[in-house]
């Protein structure tokens, strides 16, 4: 729902999900929103070959953890 209605990958609240970096589509389409939205590019850009599937590379997946754990949980 949130790519068919919000052309974004994911939100939480207000903060706007881009699991893959890149140009946000959403931005045009949010930008006047009250209150507004927040945008965190986590950039998994890497992936592995695990049996059949293509996963993100651990590496990958634990900088975007720690990146949304930032965003989420600001120090």
């Amino acid at each position: 729902m949130a790519d068919t209605v919000f052309k974004v990958d994911a939100w939480a609240g207000r903060l706007i999900l881009n699991p893959r970096g890149g140009g946000q589509r959403s931005a045009d389409l949010l930008v006047h929103a009250v209150p507004p939205f927040f945008f965190a590019d986590l950039g998994v850009t890497g992936s592995a070959r695990v049996g059949a599937a293509v996963l993100p590379a651990r590496a990958q997946l634990d900088r975007a953890a720690r990146r949304l754990r930032d965003v989420l949980h600001p120090v």
